[in-house]
């Protein structure tokens, strides 16, 4: 479990983004730290018996509180979790899943850089390559909503992005130059994620902690992404 002030320190890490930080992007979307301990904070002060008074303090608090929970309950010191569907079970294979995932991508990533040769078997690796474990975490963390089509991943859209280059590659829209220019930025961006996860060891119940704090895309995308969605329920509606 993540120690209060790693969690202090995980908050304060640059998100390249003057007019951004951790806490607006935690706060941006539903996600279970907002809506079970943040929206429900006197319980939270009350279990841990802390009463801090900065916002950044109390959500603190709530992200810790969230990480026992989650820890308890893979431990089976709990008969439930809160998470944002329940179709998908949370246990440890399915955080271990859905890590490895990210390391594959990862490799296959770099392998093509560092061969510099985009042939028959990378394309078919890269286009097949598919991430279920990770998905389902975020599907369990709120940041991805199979029925409206609406996500807020970083990392997804990232492995949407690799995946239709590697198709415009194979389709003769891209040439390997070009294609192998945005490889290296992704790979840049996974390599600081992967970089994260092992930093502070989050491994276990601290990768739910990751991925609500890391891929969360920037708030402002996701209040206009909702009122792109109102909109279109409105035009339905007519």
């Amino acid at each position: 479990m993540l120690k209060e002030e790693t969690i202090q320190a995980l908050l304060k890490v640059d998100t390249k983004n003057p007019n951004d930080n951790r806490m607006l992007r935690i706060m941006s979307c539903s996600n279970p730290i907002k809506d079970l301990y943040v929206y429900h904070l006197s319980e939270v002060r009350e279990s841990l018996n802390k009463y801090p008074n900065k916002f950044e303090d109390m959500l603190v608090l709530c992200i810790y509180k969230f990480d026992c929970d989650v820890y308890d309950y893979l431990e089976g010191n709990r008969p439930d979790i809160y998470t944002k569907t329940c179709a998908v079970k949370l246990d440890k294979e399915l955080i271990k899943g859905a890590v490895n995932e990210l390391y594959m991508l990862f490799s296959l990533i770099a392998e093509a850089i560092s061969s510099g040769v985009i042939d028959h078997k990378t394309v078919c690796d890269i286009a097949e390559y598919k991430m279920p474990n990770y998905i389902a975490i975020l599907q369990l963390c709120g940041l991805i909503d199979i029925n409206d089509d609406v996500y807020r991943s970083k990392i997804l859209s990232r492995f949407h992005n690799i995946k239709d280059e590697i198709i415009s590659y194979r389709d003769m829209r891209m040439d390997k130059d070009k294609l192998l220019e945005e490889f290296r930025h992704h790979l840049e961006f996974f390599s600081e994620q992967l970089d994260y996860i092992k930093k502070y060891n989050m491994y276990g119940e601290d990768f739910l902690v990751y991925t609500i704090m890391f891929d969360i895309r920037h708030y402002k995308h996701n209040r206009n992404q909702n009122k792109v969605l109102k909109r279109k329920q409105e035009r339905q509606s007519i």
